[in-house]
C-alpha cells in the first residue's frame, strides 16, 4: 500500500472524487459497511484506498445510484 492509498480524506475531498451531495454520500455509507468512516475527534475520515475501491466497484454495479432506494428521512 502506498502512502497515497493510506491517506485519510475529509468529506469534502471524498465528494470531489464521488460527485454526489452530502445526503447521497451518507445514504451510500449507510448501505455499504466497507465505507464506514474513521472517527477522529469530531471528524469523519475515509481511507483513500476505500474510496478508490468503491469507485472501481461502481463499474460492476451499473445504475447503482438509479436503483438504490432513497432514505425517506433525508
Amino acid at each position: 500500500m502506498s502512502i497515497n492509498e493510506s491517506r485519510l480524506l475529509k468529506l469534502e475531498s471524498v465528494l470531489e472524487i464521488v460527485p454526489v451531495s452530502k445526503a447521497t454520500w451518507y445514504r451510500i455509507v449507510d448501505s455499504k459497511k466497507e465505507l464506514k468512516p474513521l472517527k477522529i475527534g469530531c471528524g469523519s475520515f475515509w481511507k483513500e484506498s476505500q474510496i478508490k475501491q468503491f469507485v472501481d466497484s461502481l463499474e460492476n454495479e451499473e445504475n447503482w445510484f438509479i436503483n438504490h432506494p432513497k432514505d425517506k428521512n433525508i
